[in-house]
């Protein structure tokens, strides 16, 4: 065999040491990326741990914190029904029923019947703007002022107004507003006398008649100084 010269054997030499470095490199190289890779795992195992409890946690606390609100809720719905006139009021000549159903738990309708003098019950009717917490609050505020305005004014119109002196004063900054209608049904005269802010029409069917009550002023909360107008409507026994 022929012996190769020295030149081509140096080149073969070479390109062995050169192909034998390059795998070393390769081989170190995914030893070092191997471990980064396990270095990696580990870190990331590690962090869903983490991430898992603070979301059990998180979870627990905000399902505690919604069944405190549910409590809440329900105390304040008792509450509210608690306001609502008494269902076995006694007034002869008189039947009346109703049923309180929010859209939420809780809401900002209110209604109040009570007999200011013998023979004449005085009617209110009101809708807070909103829903929910919000409204029901508006509420609690507007049962206080009528509680006191009740018994004073001698007319729904007066009532109305001393109902809008108030209500300015205690949510004009959170630009409230209310609808609301007062009426004394008087059942010595057979007459409905009746002062409407902004509420929607309410229907008195009285034999084969059906008289609307409209409305005589603007809703409450939109001026300091407003005027309401009482507005009269005979009724007859049987009348809704």
């Amino acid at each position: 065999t022929a012996l190769l010269p020295f030149s081509e054997f140096l080149f073969q030499y070479g390109m062995f040491a050169f192909t034998a470095s390059l795998g070393l490199i390769i081989i170190r190289r995914f030893f070092a990326n191997q471990n980064e890779l396990e270095d990696y795992a580990r870190t990331l195992e590690n962090t869903n741990r983490t991430i898992e409890a603070q979301v059990v946690e998180r979870t627990r606390a905000l399902n505690a914190s919604l069944s405190q609100i549910e409590s809440d809720l329900k105390i304040a719905r008792r509450i509210q029904e608690n306001i609502l006139p008494a269902s076995d009021l006694q007034v002869p000549g008189v039947e009346y029923h109703f049923s309180y159903q929010p859209l939420y738990q809780i809401g900002g309708d209110f209604l109040d019947i009570a007999e200011i003098r013998p023979g004449v019950l005085r009617l209110f009717m009101a809708d807070a703007m909103g829903h929910g917490v919000q409204a029901s609050l508006y509420t609690m505020g507007i049962k206080s002022a009528y509680e006191e305005s009740k018994w004073r004014c001698a007319t729904p119109a007066h009532t109305l107004g001393e109902l809008n002196t108030r209500f300015r004063r205690d949510f004009m900054e959170m630009h409230a507003f209310l609808p609301c209608c007062v009426a004394d049904l008087d059942l010595n005269q057979g007459q409905l006398l009746y002062a409407s802010a902004g509420h929607p029409e309410q229907l008195l069917l009285s034999g084969s008649k059906a008289h609307w009550l409209r409305r005589t002023g603007p809703i409450l909360g939109l001026h300091e100084e407003m005027v309401f107008q009482n507005e009269t409507v005979s009724f007859e026994p049987g009348t809704l």
